[in-house]
């Protein structure tokens, strides 16, 4: 899934080719061309794995999009991404700019910039695996080591978690700065960015990776704990300035203030799609389940809405946002609807939604199994056994003849246990009818 729409041409050598009319007069560019100084250009590259691995492509397609694949990581390795003498764990700067004026030189390194760089990463580790697969089309990426990009990629996601990370509000920050530090501010639709990273990471990570898969899943653990303190009890959505109501006042002059703090529908879909994934691949628990099944649910409910003429559209997707440090200030560019970067992520969240909620009404059910009772005939029903439990489910009984061998399913009815006793080793069972598991069968003897 891919939410930017390039209007460029890839070319046989696996260039990009600008041809498209202006739509800015001013800066005489298309805006959706491939801008090769922001990180927002790379995730529909990711789209070309697929394809490649498709067998649907000619091998001159297939050679320029490996082409294609070539030229973003080699753009990438320039020194340009980077701040010169300061560690950042690997990660890049969001948008190379000139102006040193300009915010993008102030905080450099953007939470939603994850999303944009690391999958990307983890396509090309991933498709180097590939024995079916292989990148031979290019020099430069066969010869590349699949483990070190497994290795850089774990090194971004753990130095965002320990740089970005406010212990105290248990938020992620936005943006970080080499001389200023954090931004100071939650941003929905960035921490939302950096929970689908993880979603992608933690899944794509192979098994023999598992001890930084296991810290990547901590650190997704630890997110989704502290988004779940800010969730919207009704709607189980989140506001675009996660941790303020609706009316935010402005910090650099107070005198203003913004009522549109809403409950924002692309931020929410992204961490709705992040933990519905991790879910239903059983990397985290059903708590964050059911927590992101309300989100999703609730974003449907009160912000898929229909015209007149019965056509649906997604509501209340904020436009884009840089790095700020006012809170009033992410209020600013308002809303729109049926905006890409709402729709893409809502529907990567429906892709799991249905099975995580299928998975979360067939949990398997805690039962305590019933126990025989010791008999010895008196004329009156008397109990066969101590009843037993299930909690999410019901528990059936019924008589069989054998101790060791349980009866039928068309059997069991009912849940009566009293009646009256006859012969000898008289078997009874207590079941759950679906998923159908057989208890293990207590014993009874009686003697008339």
């Amino acid at each position: 899934m891919t939410f930017c729409r390039l209007n460029h041409n890839i070319t046989a050598e696996g260039g990009v080719a600008n041809n498209q009319p202006a739509t800015n007069t001013a800066s005489g560019k298309n805006k959706n061309e491939y801008r090769d100084n922001e990180l927002d250009s790379i995730p529909p590259t990711r789209a070309l794995f697929d394809l490649i691995k498709s067998g649907s492509i000619t091998p001159d397609q297939k050679y320029k999009y490996i082409k294609m694949i070539d030229y973003v990581y080699t753009l990438m390795q320039g020194n340009k991404w980077k701040i010169a003498g300061v560690d950042t764990g690997g990660n890049f700067r969001h948008k190379v700019v000139t102006d040193p004026n300009d915010n993008w030189n102030k905080y450099q390194i953007a939470l939603d910039g994850l999303y944009m760089a690391q999958p990307f990463f983890m396509e090309l580790a991933n498709a180097l695996d590939d024995p079916s697969e292989p990148l031979s089309s290019s020099t430069a990426l066969s010869s590349l080591n699949s483990s070190l990009i497994y290795e850089d990629i774990y090194n971004r996601m753990m130095w965002i978690d320990a740089n970005f990370y406010n212990s105290i509000d248990k938020l992620y920050n936005h943006g970080w700065g080499s001389t200023r530090g954090v931004n100071g501010q939650y941003w929905l639709r960035a921490i939302g960015w950096y929970a689908a990273a993880l979603a992608d990471v933690i899944t794509m990570m192979p098994e023999d990776y598992s001890t930084w898969r296991n810290d990547l899943i901590g650190v997704a653990e630890k997110m989704f704990e502290g988004m779940m303190g800010y969730q919207d009890s009704t709607t189980g959505m989140w506001r675009n300035v996660v941790n303020k109501g609706q009316t935010v006042v402005s910090t650099e002059n107070p005198s203003i203030r913004s009522n549109e703090n809403y409950l924002e529908s692309s931020g929410t879909a992204l961490i709705a799609y992040s933990m519905l994934k991790l879910y239903d691949e059983g990397l985290v628990g059903e708590t964050y389940g059911k927590a992101r099944l309300k989100a999703f649910n609730g974003t449907v409910v009160n912000e898929l809405k229909y015209t007149v003429t019965g056509t649906s559209y997604l509501d209340r997707v904020y436009i884009s946002s840089g790095v700020l440090t006012d809170p009033y200030r992410y209020l600013t560019n308002g809303y729109a609807a049926n905006e890409a970067k709402g729709v893409g992520p809502l529907m990567m969240a429906a892709c799991y939604a249905n099975s995580v909620a299928v998975k979360l009404q067939k949990a398997d059910p805690q039962i305590t199994a019933p126990e025989a009772n010791t008999l010895t005939y008196n004329g009156t029903g008397q109990e066969l056994v101590t009843s037993g439990s299930v909690t999410g489910g019901t528990l059936y009984y019924a008589l069989g003849e054998d101790a060791s061998a349980p009866p039928t399913d068309e059997e069991f009815s009912g849940n009566d246990n009293t009646e009256p006793v006859s012969g000898e080793n008289t078997g009874l069972c207590g079941r759950h009818p679906s998923p159908k598991e057989q208890m293990p069968v207590p014993t009874t003897s009686g003697t008339r």
